[in-house]
């Protein structure tokens, strides 16, 4: 069984998609945001549901270079450089209203820039 906002998330309908939110238990201010879809199965799996989790949103580069992302004030927890022509899911967020990201060329001297997205 899956929850959203307290409430159980109800498989029945032949198919759909949401999003969850969830709390981090190590960072109260962080939450995960996660897909989910679900369709009904085909052949011999036509009684289940085939139930799917994915990244909730996906950075992808189609600059000519490298770059790297953050979320607007807070510092990256790992490395987070993306090749040209590839993606990477940004999984983890504050729990504040406003989600802004920030991107830069890698480099000692990078300049992030700031742009609001929802």
């Amino acid at each position: 069984m899956f929850i959203k906002n307290g409430q159980p998330i109800s498989l029945e309908a032949p198919a759909a998609e949401t999003e969850i939110v969830v709390g981090s238990q190590k960072q109260k201010a962080d939450v995960f945001h996660v897909g989910l879809s679900w369709t009904e199965g085909l052949g011999k799996y036509k009684l289940s549901k085939v139930v799917m989790l994915a990244p909730r949103f996906l950075i992808v580069n189609q600059l000519a270079g490298t770059i790297t992302f953050r979320e607007h004030g807070v510092s990256p927890p790992e490395r987070t450089l993306i090749d040209p022509e590839q993606r990477s899911p940004l999984l983890v967020l504050r729990s504040n209203d406003e989600k802004l990201l920030t991107i830069a060329y890698p480099g000692l001297n990078a300049q992030w820039q700031v742009s609001p997205w929802s």
